[in-house]
This record gives C-alpha cells, sequence and structure tokens, in this order.
C-alpha cells in the first residue's frame, strides 16, 4: 500500500481532554467497600489526548460551539412535536427537557447538518426518542426494579414478535404488520409505544424523501440486527445485574454488553439510512472495515464510561464497569488509569485503521469518506453531549482544548 497515500489520509488533528469527578455525592448503593477503594479522595481529576476531525479544528467549530440563533425555533418547533406525540405519556416540563437536550447534543454529533435541516429534525427525533426508552427503562421511582424488569422483558418481546412476523419475507407486508403489532400483548399493555411506532412511521416518511431509494424492506434489512444487538445486550446486562451475577464474568463479557447497548451502531445505521450509503460487502465485510467499525464503537463505550462516571455513581449503576472494578477491589484512581490507557490504545488503532480504510477503498468507493468522516464527529462531538447533557451531571466538568 502506498505510504504516501496512507499519511495524506491521517487529516485528524489532536486535542486534551480534562474531566473532573465529584466523588462526596453517592448512591446509596455504593457499599462502604466499594467506597474504601477512593483513598480518601473527593474529587478525581483526570485527562486524555482524543482525535480532532477537520470541522472541530478552530476556527471551523466556532459555529459548532458557539449558540446558533435559530435553535430557538427548532426548539419550539421540538416541542410541540414532543406534545403532539407525547403528550399523553409525558408532562410539558419533561418534553421541554428533552427538546433542550435535543437542540444541545445534535448539534455536537452531526455538525455537518444545518440546524434548520430536515435531516436535522430527523435526527432531533431519533435523539428524542432515544432519550423517552432510555428513561423509561432507568426509571427511579420505588419500584424500579419492576419497571426495569417489565421493560426489558417487554423489549426483547417486542422485537423476537417483529422478527417472527417478518421472517422469510423479501418483501414487508405493511398492513400485515401493523394489524399484528397492534394485537401484540405488549402494545396493549404499553400504549405509548404506539406512540414511537407512529413517529417511526412519520420519520420513514420524512426518510423517503432524503433518501428515494430507501423502501420499508431495506430499512428494516439494514436496521433489524442493531435493534436486536442494542436491545438484548441491554436485556442480558439487567438480568444479570439484577440476578447478582455480574461478577460472575469477566471484565471483558461485562463490558461487551454494556458497550453493545449504547445504540452507537444504530446511530451510524441512522447515518446510512439517512444518507443512502449502502457499503458494499467487499467493504462491510473486510476485517479491517469491521476492526475500525468494532474500534470505534469501544470508543464510545470507553467515552461513556470515563465521562459517564458522575452519573455511574450518583445513580449506582451496578452494571458500571468501574463500579465493577470496585466491586473486584480495583482503587477507583488505577481503575481510571486503566481505562485511560485503553482509550490511548483504541484511539491509535481507530486512527491507523482509518487511513488504512480510507486508503483502501476510498477511490472506489466514495461515499466511505463521507460515512469516516461521520463516524469521526460522532465520537468527538459526543464529548460535548457528555458535558452538556443534564443526565450526565458533568456540567463545567469537562474541558476540550485544542491545539
Amino acid at each position: 500500500m502506498d505510504s504516501n497515500k496512507l499519511n495524506q489520509n491521517d487529516d485528524l488533528g489532536n486535542c486534551r481532554v480534562k474531566f473532573a469527578v465529584n466523588l462526596e455525592t453517592l448512591s446509596e448503593k455504593i457499599s462502604s467497600e466499594m467506597k474504601n477503594g477512593w483513598d480518601s479522595v473527593k474529587k478525581l481529576e483526570k485527562e486524555f489526548d482524543f482525535f480532532v476531525p477537520e470541522i472541530y479544528r478552530p476556527p471551523n467549530n466556532s459555529t459548532i460551539l458557539e449558540t446558533n440563533p435559530q435553535l430557538s425555533a427548532v426548539r419550539d418547533d421540538l416541542e410541540d412535536w414532543i406534545s403532539d406525540s407525547y403528550g399523553t405519556f409525558v408532562t410539558q416540563k419533561y418534553g421541554d427537557k428533552l427538546a433542550n437536550q435535543a437542540v444541545s447534543c445534535v448539534p455536537r454529533l452531526f455538525p455537518r447538518y444545518p440546524v434548520a435541516s430536515t435531516e436535522f429534525q430527523v435526527l432531533c427525533y431519533f435523539f428524542i426518542m432515544g432519550v423517552i426508552l432510555d428513561d423509561y427503562s432507568t426509571d427511579r421511582g420505588d419500584e424500579e426494579g419492576a419497571n426495569k424488569k417489565q421493560y426489558s422483558e417487554m423489549g426483547s418481546n417486542t422485537v423476537a414478535e417483529l422478527f417472527e412476523a417478518t421472517a422469510g419475507n423479501d418483501v414487508i407486508d405493511t398492513k400485515h404488520l401493523t394489524t399484528k403489532a397492534m394485537d401484540m400483548k405488549v402494545f396493549k399493555e404499553h400504549p405509548f409505544l404506539i406512540s414511537i411506532g407512529n413517529s417511526m412511521k412519520e420519520i420513514f416518511i420524512i426518510l423517503q424523501t432524503l433518501n428515494g431509494n430507501l423502501t420499508l424492506d431495506k430499512l428494516w434489512s439494514g436496521y433489524k440486527l442493531n435493534l436486536l444487538k442494542t436491545s438484548e445486550s441491554a436485556r442480558w446486562t439487567f438480568r444479570n445485574e439484577n440476578m447478582g451475577k455480574l461478577d460472575a464474568f469477566s471484565e471483558d463479557t461485562c463490558r461487551y454488553f454494556r458497550t453493545s447497548a449504547t445504540g452507537f451502531t444504530d446511530t451510524m445505521c441512522y447515518i446510512r439510512m439517512l444518507e443512502g450509503i449502502e457499503l458494499p460487502q467487499i467493504i462491510s465485510g473486510h476485517p479491517v472495515f469491521i476492526r475500525w467499525h468494532d474500534i470505534g464503537e469501544k470508543l464510545a463505550g470507553i467515552l461513556n464510561n470515563l465521562l459517564g462516571l458522575q452519573k455511574d455513581l450518583l445513580l449506582g449503576e451496578g452494571e458500571a464497569i468501574f463500579l465493577y472494578k470496585l466491586r473486584k477491589g480495583t482503587l477507583l484512581s488505577h481503575a481510571v488509569d486503566e481505562e485511560l490507557q485503553l482509550l490511548r490504545d483504541s484511539v491509535n488503532d481507530y486512527r491507523e485503521l482509518r487511513r488504512y480504510v480510507l486508503t483502501e477503498f476510498g477511490e472506489k468507493y466514495g461515499r466511505i469518506s463521507d460515512y469516516v468522516k461521520f463516524m469521526d464527529n460522532i465520537l468527538h462531538g459526543s464529548i460535548y453531549v457528555f458535558r452538556d447533557s443534564i443526565k450526565y451531571g458533568m456540567t463545567e466538568q469537562i474541558w476540550v482544548d485544542y491545539e
């Protein structure tokens, strides 16, 4: 392979990310034995280097990081959409919070799309639906265990029935599928899922205006395995946490299922549908591409572990990697240092494999460059999602210094 071409495809910059985690306010689920892993430290302060896509390099990033006056109108439209679609199930206050989160996070993850574009609108819809489902699955009320168990089984049963309803069909019979869905016990017991289904139908119609080649069959065939992976990974983690069996598994196994449940591959699937990117099997099945893609997902999981640590401690998330390590007797500072080393190794592998993918396939299939840039932006932009999203509790605790 031409080394000059490889070097040309190493177009990522560098930045330093600093973060702090307060260790004084903790969930009651954090045992006194686990707290011994603090070494009496009240605040954990760490930093790491990360790559910077071109769109995020100064001065390009000023349009991303500064408040866009158009976002106010977009937020108002999203509030109306949430009220119309989910007003029966969510309060106005919660709906306003969802809209605020969307207009704060989506521009960071997908900076290539103008905020007034249809693509931006669709991604906000996806983001809001994801937050609603995530919040529903992590209900922190008195009946938390029952709610999470019910949600976990509900999700699994829904996916299984959808697979059964479409099995062996090259063309999906939408009328039959809709009739079967409405007859499912899970939809009768959880009517808000009908609202989710209606939103998906609305999104699909919009997607078709952006990607004229998209059919329901293509959407389902391209998305179903991602849906299965995400939902069943979350279910596996919850069931083993609920039964107190997580510690019987290795860290690698627990990490795999936690990372798979982040929905990273779902997000990349949304991009393929939105952009009409259909990767040839010679690329999607190539071991270097597969490994690069897996490393991207791994990075998403590591960032979730590091920058989501504050949330994990506040909520006592038993499946969190750091809580797993604390239960195994590892000091928190050592556990974080080990995660940072894993991050460094993964960033290096990501960059090297990325160069190979662009060099090997860039000239043969032009859209691969677009796909790579989308992943670059999502991974880098997620740092700001952790900073700006209220759920992570990291406002003013994450700083990014660009070269």
